[in-house]
């Protein structure tokens, strides 16, 4: 087999990145070339290709239809309606194993076919996809970002910076610690609010069925002629119009939910939405102390990547689900690119609490201001544990008692009259 001419990228051993040519007859040749010059290849493109390429059976068809139409090895057109992709659970395992991989040396190409052989279908086809891009001279940074809302702002920008600095497999084990947090907060959440959620459901259907059907009936056995107490009277006010329009009732809610789900999603509706859950007594706390939290995890992880502070800024605001504090940071962004520094920009914009700008205040002199937001978002996320159970022991009696509150009215406005007429 003829040698071909192959451009490569690769970090050599003072983790310097650096390019050269090798002849190989293939891209595998190629690559164990480079590994036996003491480098870690990062791209591999043939400058000259008689064959082509090693066929990985896989060639999307365009861009944006990529995970859903693609060719397989003998050229047929397949289409892809399964599942959408891998969990976030997924995710994080592969970043974390190809940290691994990349750690003990293995090269970035010959580590994403390792992990190709260890995911699901739907994975496998973006994974190969990955896979083609990068031999054919992408950055791993571009060829993720090319499978549409599969890797978030977040993880590009610190992939990015881990190949710009050549502590890519460094980045990646950043990047997973901060998914693995993000989850475990996430699962807690889910799990602390998943009781309330269900008394909540259970106790406006009982209130609802009462009032459509159990009451009407009751209400049968109260004579025409009797004087009804005000209270009797509001009750079977509010069954008469359930018993009669509960058809429309039900389009209504659904209807009134549909115009508050397009109006939080509007511009002008988010931010007022997002400026107002901040602000709820107890449920406002929780949410601003994810907000903390989260941030401080994305400035730990970008700037332990050595992406710089304009850049982790801006990324922070990306990441930022409230648009509320999305445009005070905004703020505190233009501030530190006008010269001051960040702990300053945010104790003008007061976003974030006093302990938190004193800790990013020491971590400037010190110089490792990555280390002190890691330790303010591990306490964070502590604080929003503990935050999440002191609102969630005060919500369950609060439902108990707004529920039985209702159903005692209730009974006692059909009862009431009853127990007059028998006096």
């Amino acid at each position: 087999m003829a040698a071909k001419k192959f451009k490569y990228s690769a970090i050599n051993q003072q983790r310097v990145r650096i390019q050269g040519y090798v002849s190989a007859p293939d891209h595998r040749s190629a690559l164990a070339c480079v590994i036996q010059m003491g480098y870690q290849p990062v791209k591999m493109t043939a400058v000259k290709s008689l064959g082509g390429d090693e066929d990985d059976g896989y060639e999307d068809i365009t861009p944006m239809l990529g995970n859903f139409l693609y060719k397989d090895g003998s050229g047929a057109i397949q289409i892809n309606l399964g599942n959408s992709g891998p969990s976030y659970k997924e995710l994080i395992r592969f970043t974390g194993q190809l940290s691994t991989l990349l750690k003990a040396g293995v090269p970035l190409i010959e580590g994403l076919s390792i992990l190709i052989d260890q995911t699901k279908q739907q994975f496998q086809l973006e994974l190969k996809r990955i896979r083609r891009s990068v031999e054919k001279g992408a950055a791993l940074n571009e060829a993720m970002a090319s499978i549409h809302n599969r890797f978030d702002t977040l993880y590009l920008s610190v992939v990015r910076s881990g190949e710009a600095t050549g502590n890519l497999d460094e980045s990646l084990d950043y990047i997973s610690r901060y998914m693995e947090r993000n989850q475990k907060l996430l699962d807690q959440l889910k799990s602390a609010l998943t009781y309330p959620s269900i008394v909540a459901v259970v106790a406006v259907g009982i209130i609802w069925a009462m009032l459509t059907f159990v009451i009407p009936s009751l209400a049968k056995n109260l004579s025409e002629d009797q004087e009804l107490p005000k209270i009797t009277q509001i009750v079977m006010g509010f069954s008469d119009f359930c018993s009669a329009y509960w058809l429309e009732s039900i389009l209504a809610a659904i209807l009134s939910g549909a115009a508050f789900y397009i109006w939080k999603n509007s511009a002008a509706g988010r931010l007022v939405y997002d400026r107002m859950i901040t602000r709820i007594p107890l449920i406002g706390t929780v949410v601003h102390k994810i907000i903390v939290s989260r941030f401080c995890n994305v400035m730990s992880s970008m700037l332990g990547s050595g992406v710089p502070l304009i850049d982790v800024l801006e990324t922070s605001i990306q990441c930022c689900n409230n648009t509320y504090m999305a445009s005070k940071l905004k703020n505190v962004k233009q501030q530190v690119e006008s010269g001051d520094s960040l702990s300053l920009s945010l104790e003008k914009t007061q976003i974030m609490p006093k302990m938190v700008v004193s800790m990013i205040n020491i971590g400037e002199k010190s110089g490792k201001i990555d280390n002190m937001l890691a330790k303010v978002s591990e306490y964070f996320d502590e604080e929003v544990q503990l935050a999440t159970s002191r609102v969630l022991s005060l919500i369950e009696p609060f439902l108990i008692v707004v529920v039985g509150g209702f159903i005692a009215i209730m009974l006692v406005a059909i009862y009431l009259p009853i127990f007059s007429a028998a006096g």
